[in-house]
């Protein structure tokens, strides 16, 4: 489809899959890039394209909370390009993996060991995919969730109490993909004061966001009205204060959805909810 090489001529032209040019991804948070730029830091912070170009606040957060845990990171800001997940699931497998191949070989050639994202599709391709297409990263894939997991667990990172009733809402990639479903609850589950609901249908079960798999670029509508149904049919009737969760496109699909609604609700990424606890 039209659509599809599109994004496709994006991922291998811009280095994202929205066509955005490739020294503006760091843009919206160029000073964290230059105060924090990677030069072999024990961690590596991978923004990922969504969130790069369009949820800068949650790269901000995220760096605020790696802080406070005593992480040794850095940032690749512009020099980032895309984990190439798109192109696997677009069945352009071949150059999926010549993607894959370049990435792993300048990641290694920068001497990253540990990588951090928040973004559940990136973690979904470097720790599922690039398997699958013959490529094994030289680093360790972390999502952000389970390194605030880990930082809780040491006690190097301790949040402030935060009242509220907040759902985690399990992305795609990140929870029945990956099968990463309590490190995110039991992050939530620190934060004294904070009450974690469930929606009725959560980890393997939960239901999609509507965005994913490029569905969002293909047809618009389609992933708007799967947003809205599962915002207006089971989200709204938690009562809730807000919405966390832990992939871009899950908050991008998820916000438009709620604010297009009479009722609102805040959507946060994991990382914002823990910055408004430090």
């Amino acid at each position: 489809p039209k659509q599809a090489v599109i994004l496709s001529e994006n991922v291998l032209g811009q280095g994202n899959p929205m066509g955005m040019q490739a020294e503006d991804r760091a843009i919206l948070y160029e000073d964290l890039a230059e105060e924090s730029p990677f030069r072999g830091n024990e961690v590596l912070y991978w923004t990922g394209c969504s969130t790069s170009y369009r949820l800068p606040g949650v790269v901000i957060s995220t760096a605020k909370v790696l802080r406070e845990a005593g992480v040794d990171f850095g940032l690749l800001g512009e020099g980032e390009r895309c984990c190439g997940l798109i192109l696997y699931l677009l069945g352009l497998w071949d150059e999926a993996r010549i993607n894959a191949e370049g990435f792993s070989k300048g990641m290694h050639e920068l001497g990253v060991r540990k990588l951090v994202t928040g973004c559940a599709g990136c973690y979904y391709a470097f720790t599922r995919v690039y398997p699958t297409l013959g490529v094994k990263p030289a680093f360790e894939a972390y999502h952000t969730s389970q390194l605030m997991d880990e930082a809780l667990l040491r006690e190097e990172l301790q949040p402030k109490a935060l009242k509220g009733s907040y759902a985690w809402h399990d992305p795609c990639d990140l929870g029945r993909h990956c099968g990463v479903f309590e490190p995110p609850r039991r992050v939530l589950r620190a934060i004294q004061g904070l009450e974690l609901v469930e929606p009725p249908l959560n980890r393997e079960n939960a239901l999609c966001c509507g965005a994913g798999g490029g569905l969002m670029m293909y047809n618009l509508d389609l992933a708007e009205r799967i947003a809205r149904s599962k915002v207006s049919d089971e989200l709204f009737r938690l009562s809730v204060d807000g919405l966390v969760t832990g992939c871009p496109a899950c908050i991008l699909n998820l916000k438009h959805a709620a604010s297009s609604t009479q009722r609102k609700m805040a959507v946060y990424d994991i990382a914002e909810l823990i910055d408004m606890c430090l």
